[in-house]
């Protein structure tokens, strides 16, 4: 029996235009000894079964493999994803070890198969959260992706998981067709990169999205504690960056679990959002930031949910958000959480992401944070603003410290004077 022996992959893509590409890399998969599973089953049609498919992802398969040219894919009737984008999205929401390949962007291809219209647009936004997500790999022919598949897939099946690695919690871009101003402001710094619980996010007795939630629904000091000594050993084990992201992701996901037991709802988040408020100016200060050509982020360990209820206009105002992002079923009670793996050490780590898209070093980089855990951003950045020093981590990492609650106290530090 190979190493792939009853391995099932799901293959994703458009249909028509990636048929050759798509039987190049069934018959490779197939002789890993592993099972494929794809559209085909469904009579090859583009517009096949979308919840069917998303089961497979979800339930139907144990590795993901996705291929990209220039077609979007069906949307079906109601959504506004293509039935390929929704495959995507729910392989990393399902945790699925990921495979991800994109046609060349210098091989020739046949207009036909090019996409146009609405579609088009949808297409380049995709194609950017997949560069964002950095884990896709480049292909050209139908032989060349099978090769590619087939190795990496290999690998897999060996054991050597770390090409299936790829990092969540971006849970908003710009569009598409955002252009980073860094290249022509003369500003010193070009990226400001917020905290949001404590720092954007105030409350009476508020430290963290978790704690208010834990508060809520009444639970002791006692299982906290224990949750949280289970995740401090298992960072102070890990010996890579990805064993701690794990070790954030299990205690996110246990976390959610005991909410799910006491019937969290989405109505429930409201409510106890409603407690809470967005710090002094906000709107204000994150405007005039971007007036002077200076692009804004959230890192953030919070929660999606609150963001959304005490700030629901932010995509107005800030460029990029990371945070862990909360799921609800149809009856509006929690159903899951898609970990960031961009708290603590992993702050650090989004600076440098961030700095990739805005066009600038970390050197070009404002943090502004709270406490403990934005201490590996705040050492990070050129410039630490502790806004407000909420514990003595955040005080001493930082160059400046502001106890008033007026986000627009930061602005003479970072933005110079005409």
């Amino acid at each position: 029996m190979s190493n792939g022996a009853a391995r099932r992959v799901f293959v994703s893509s458009t249909i028509r235009d990636l048929a050759p590409y798509r039987d190049a890399v069934s018959a490779r998969i197939l002789q890993l000894g592993a099972t494929v599973v794809a559209a085909e089953y469904f009579g090859a049609r583009e517009d096949r079964p979308k919840e069917e498919c998303l089961r497979l992802v979800r339930e139907g398969c144990d590795v993901f493999v996705g291929i990209y040219a220039h077609r979007y894919g069906f949307i079906p009737d109601g959504d506004e994803l293509s039935i390929t984008e929704q495959e995507y999205i729910e392989a990393i929401r399902s945790k699925r070890p990921s495979f991800v390949y994109r046609l060349a962007k210098d091989h020739r291809w046949p207009r036909r198969n090019i996409e146009t219209g609405p579609g088009a647009e949808k297409l380049v936004e995709f194609l950017a959260r997949l560069a964002d997500d950095r884990i896709y790999a480049t292909f050209t022919t139908p032989d060349n992706l099978a090769a590619g598949v087939a190795a990496d897939l290999g690998r897999y099946f060996a054991g050597d998981a770390t090409k299936t690695r790829f990092r969540l919690g971006l849970f908003h871009r710009p569009p598409a067709a955002w252009v980073s101003r860094a290249a022509e402001t003369d500003q010193r710094y070009k990226l400001v990169v917020m905290d949001l619980d404590g720092t954007l996010i105030r409350g009476n007795d508020f430290e963290f999205s978790w704690e208010a939630i834990w508060t809520d629904l009444r639970f002791s000091e006692d299982v906290q504690a224990g949750l949280k000594r289970e995740y401090g050993q298992r960072v102070a084990r890990a010996r890579t960056p990805e064993e701690r992201i794990d070790a954030y992701a299990s205690w996110c996901e246990q976390a959610v679990d005991m909410f799910a037991d006491r019937r969290l709802s989405r109505d429930r988040l409201r409510t106890i959002a409603g407690r809470m408020r967005l710090t002094a100016s906000c709107r204000e200060a994150l405007t005039r930031l971007h007036d002077a050509g200076i692009a804004t982020a959230i890192v953030s360990g919070g929660v999606s949910t609150f963001l959304e209820d005490v700030f629901p206009d932010y995509r107005d105002y800030v460029d990029f958000v990371f945070l862990n992002e909360l799921t609800f079923g149809a009856d509006g009670r929690i159903s899951g959480v898609v970990p960031t793996s961009y708290d603590f050490q992993g702050k650090a780590e989004a600076i440098d992401l961030l700095c990739e898209r805005v066009g600038c070093s970390p050197r070009e980089v404002v943090f502004v944070g709270d406490r403990f855990n934005d201490e590996p951003a705040l050492l990070k950045a050129e410039l630490a603003i502790a806004y407000p020093p909420n514990d003595d981590l955040a005080r001493n990492a930082a160059h400046v410290v502001i106890r008033d609650d007026n986000l627009l106290a930061i602005l003479p530090h970072v933005v110079s004077a005409d």
